[in-house]
């Protein structure tokens, strides 16, 4: 998933939306959708993170990602 689809996605999402972001059984993020994620996002591509080494990306109950 790309930068632009994965902002793509979240934009479908109330700016106060939790999101989590899990590796293997570790969650290494907790944030709020908005400006905080677009940045958030933005790094997270550009560090690599990719489907195949990000196990999800999920907002309440809907994953995202993974």
């Amino acid at each position: 998933m790309s930068k632009s689809e994965l902002l793509k996605a979240l934009a479908t999402y109330p700016d106060d939306a939790q999101i989590v972001v899990s590796f293997d059984t570790r969650t290494i993020a907790k944030i709020t959708h908005g400006m905080d994620y677009v940045t958030f996002g933005i790094d997270c591509v550009e560090d690599g993170w990719k489907p195949s080494n990000v196990a999800d990306i999920s907002i309440g109950n809907d994953l995202i990602m993974g």
